[in-house]
């Protein structure tokens, strides 16, 4: 009965994990990398900086922000307080902001 749902988790947490490790790598090894050896005026390939960075994580927080919100309180059902579904809307709001932000950055990055 659940079987497809938690398939459905699994396989967005496995590739979640696998573009966020790519990432990492990335940058570990253009940290750590260096000219050719037979001509050293070359400089690195590519070395990724804080900017790189920024884009990957407006999308981390933005993902966060829209999974934490209860579908419950975005429809209203079953609470008194009325501000709340105005409160979990803007939430929403700022997390899909988060992650176009990201797309955005990445975009001008390139």
């Amino acid at each position: 009965e659940h079987r497809r749902t938690i398939g459905i988790y699994l396989q967005a947490l496995w590739s979640f994990a696998l573009v966020n490790w790519t990432f990492l790598d990335a940058a570990i090894l253009s940290a750590h990398a260096h000219p050719p050896y037979d001509d050293p005026q070359i400089p690195p390939p590519v070395h990724v900086q804080f900017v790189d960075w920024v884009p990957g994580i407006c999308s981390l927080l933005g993902m966060l922000i829209i999974n934490l919100i209860d579908k419950d309180r975005i429809r209203g059902d079953d609470y008194e307080d009325s501000t709340a579904v105005w409160r979990a809307h803007l939430f929403l709001f700022i997390g899909f902001a988060f992650m176009a932000g990201g797309l955005a950055g990445s975009v001008v990055s390139l």
